[in-house]
């Protein structure tokens, strides 16, 4: 043991707290043979008071302590019955005399450790200095028993405590788990319901689409009305590109048209192909350029770019815009960016005028 503190409330005879009094605590020394003073304090305004001193002790025991004030110019005892606690950790000694009144004379000791009590350790009176008698031997033996078994119960309490902690840690961690995979349950819930939506988006879509097909599939018209429609398109395309000074038009017109008759002369006709997946059932429209030959020789024509066509695509673009062509063939690496049959060099120039039936020469890339 190493300090002692001790805490009281002092009140008057008719209860009311007896503020600002000098109080003495003293023990009770065993070489002095006398009770000798620890410290003094002085109440505060509820009477009460706390005092922590150093108090060095390597028995077993509990010192004896009393309260004191004074009383015609000597001291009287007021109280030697407190409840003590002894903290191993900090080597601390609590003592609370509780309520305490400055006219009485209490003299039952109680010593408590760690909130058990020991009534045969302390139920000897406190003698006075004149006639004191030692603590006898069989009340110390019993303190020493139940130390011990105190320190059992409290070691096991302790292992208790230990192995309830660990449960709960491993609980938590469980419950820190199953959080972990709902979260990310939630997260794939939410996943999949943003793909369901877009598939369902992509299914309306293709039902629309479908729904026009259909109905395309499903049209009726008259072979009159559908001829005249597509030559009227196409005098409208020559007409445009004729006062744009173009220097070719459409022409040589392929029309192959498949589709049911009715009785009464209208067709159903199928979807018209581009002519490259054309199925069984598909209709087809081809159109063919050509230079036009109503606009004056003396026209300039801007070379087009040739640059990557293939010779079939070289002249068929040069003879749309009234241009003739000479091939020429070239060896190229093969890091080259050209495959062979691609044009890879033109004279003149992309973009140079050059009067109608001009030579245009396109070099070829070759192994």
């Amino acid at each position: 043991m190493k300090q002692v503190e001790v805490r009281a409330k002092v009140v008057t005879s008719d209860g009311k707290p007896s503020v600002n009094k000098t109080v003495y605590c003293e023990y009770f020394s065993l070489t002095k043979n006398a009770w000798t003073s620890l410290f003094t304090v002085r109440t505060d305004s509820k009477g009460s008071f706390i005092k922590k001193v150093n108090f060095s002790s390597s028995g077993n025991s509990a010192p004896s302590l009393r309260l004191s004030v004074i009383v015609t110019r000597s001291r009287s005892a007021i109280s030697e019955d407190c409840s003590m606690r002894y903290d191993s950790r900090s080597q601390l000694l609590r003592c609370d005399f509780g309520q305490v009144n400055q006219q009485a004379n209490n003299m039952k000791f109680v010593a408590m450790r760690a909130g058990i009590s020991y009534e045969d350790l302390a139920t000897v009176k406190k003698p006075r200095a004149a006639n004191l008698s030692p603590t006898p031997k069989a009340s110390l033996e019993a303190f020493d028993k139940e130390l011990i078994k105190f320190k059992t119960i409290e070691l096991k309490s302790q292992q208790a405590l230990i192995k309830k902690d660990t449960e709960i840690k491993t609980r938590d961690n469980e419950i820190r788990s199953i959080k972990t995979r709902l979260t990310n349950a939630d997260l794939e819930i939410k996943k999949l319901k943003k793909h369901t939506k877009d598939q369902q988006k992509r299914a309306d879509l293709l039902e629309t689409e479908n729904k026009k097909f259909r109905d395309e599939t499903t049209r009726f018209t008259s072979l009159d009305n559908l001829t005249r429609n597509i030559g009227d398109q196409i005098d409208s395309a020559n007409d445009f590109m004729s006062k744009r000074r173009r220097q070719f038009r459409v022409d040589n017109i392929q029309m192959e048209l498949k589709g049911a008759v009715s009785n009464d002369g209208q067709i159903a006709l199928s979807r018209l192909s581009d002519g490259q997946d054309a199925g069984q059932n598909a209709a087809t429209l081809k159109l063919g350029f050509s230079a036009d030959r109503n606009l004056t020789d003396d026209r300039s024509i801007d070379v087009p770019d040739l640059s990557g066509f293939t010779e079939s695509v070289v002249q068929r673009v040069l003879s749309a815009v009234g241009l003739r062509y000479e091939a020429i063939s070239q060896s190229v690496e093969e890091t080259s960016r050209f495959t062979p049959g691609q044009a890879i060099a033109q004279s003149p120039k992309a973009g140079t005028p050059k009067p109608v039936n001009s030579l245009v020469r396109v070099v070829f890339a070759a192994e």
